[in-house]
């Protein structure tokens, strides 16, 4: 499972190229009105915890957990489905009466 947690933090990069996003980093300030050039360097960090606790079954929970406001689209997924048979019945009605000539061309014989 991946939980991302995005912060802003202020980086010393030019002082220090080995700078990492750890937890004691100062956050990132902007000043309301700036005039100099803006340096904005862009990072991550990746911690990889192993934890066998969740069961296979509950393995998207936190992702559905996270989107709590989410509907479905009832309207889309119809009309989805009416144009789907549509197609299919015009696919199906070709076939039939091509079918249908060339079988009765083939009794005709």
């Amino acid at each position: 499972a991946v939980r991302a947690t995005p912060k802003s933090v202020k980086h010393a990069v030019a002082t220090n190229p080995q700078a990492r996003c750890s937890e004691g980093t100062p956050p990132m300030d902007i000043p309301a009105n700036f005039k100099d050039k803006l340096e904005i360097t862009y990072s991550y960090s990746v911690y990889f915890t192993v934890n066998n606790n969740i069961r296979w079954s509950s393995r998207w929970d936190y992702i559905l957990d996270s989107m709590p406001h989410t509907n479905i689209q009832w309207f889309s997924i119809l009309n989805s489905l009416v144009i789907v048979l549509f197609l299919s019945a015009m696919v199906a009605m070709i076939m039939l009466r091509t079918l249908h000539k060339d079988i009765a061309r083939y009794n005709q014989v």
